[in-house]
């Protein structure tokens, strides 16, 4: 989801910059064994009857981290361009850590599927056709002023 997410809203996301350091394995280490998955688990563990920053003040001896903060963020920006059900990982990670949702419900969000298959290829698809028409464009721009849009607008 997180790719899909950046492909979704952002134009010009490379697929290489998730397998850098700084992404998936970044992401694996902050699962496994960061500060963030000992929060989380802690979270469960007490059943969700204490809050992300008393946790944090607990656990962390007063350090904060970006990840429950993180979620919030990206639910609400979903929510108002209402397509939490494209990305029911993200909304499932929300609605177990802020709106008391069991933690099980974590398993059935990595089940879904929210495009199906035709649809995530479709989806791709569409973003790849305007990544390369972009890059044609840009291949004719050798300075650095930026090409104009439809409107005659620089971009």
């Amino acid at each position: 989801e997180i790719i899909r997410f950046a492909k979704t809203f952002f134009l010009d996301v490379k697929d290489a910059t998730f397998f850098e350091s700084s992404g998936i394995a970044d992401l694996m280490t902050t699962c496994f064994a960061g500060r963030g998955q000992r929060l989380a688990a802690e979270f469960v563990r007490c059943r969700q009857k204490k809050d992300w920053a008393t946790l944090e003040k607990e656990l962390l001896n007063g350090q904060q981290i970006p990840d429950w903060h993180n979620v919030q963020h990206v639910y609400h920006f979903l929510r108002s361009r209402r397509m939490l059900e494209k990305f029911p990982l993200f909304t499932a990670v929300y609605m177990i850590g802020f709106a008391h949702h069991p933690p099980i419900e974590i398993v059935d969000a990595l089940k879904a599927r929210p495009y199906g298959a035709e649809g995530a290829d479709a989806n791709a698809s569409k973003t790849e056709k305007k990544r390369s028409q972009k890059e044609e464009e840009e291949e004719g721009n050798t300075c650095n002023v930026k090409p104009k849009s439809k409107k005659g607008k620089r971009v």
